[in-house]
């Protein structure tokens, strides 16, 4: 079944090359850095989410690397499109 122009077979066949491709950059980005086996990352579609991933990573990382600090304070620039929405879901905002 088609609708608007949508096929599951198209879309199933994007979806494995766009998995080809993430898995090829990130390959070829740890060769470069020198990364191991062991590593790992992911690609977001750019603009607020890549930000917000960002923020994300180094929240988590920082939460392991410094498991004493309980309300972490976090210095950001104001985006109003996506500042009130968005950051209250990865920090509490006093």
């Amino acid at each position: 079944m088609i609708v608007k122009g949508f096929s599951p077979a198209v879309s199933h066949i994007k979806q494995i090359l766009r998995r080809r491709f993430e898995t090829e950059v990130i390959g070829m980005t740890a060769s470069m850095l020198h990364g191991d086996s062991h590593v790992v990352g992911s690609m977001t579609s750019g603009g607020t989410e890549s930000l917000l991933m960002a923020v994300k990573t180094y929240r988590d990382r920082a939460r392991d690397l410094f498991p004493h600090i309980t309300h972490p304070e976090m210095v950001t620039i104001y985006m109003p499109f996506s500042f009130p929405v968005l950051i209250p879901l990865f920090c509490s905002i006093p």
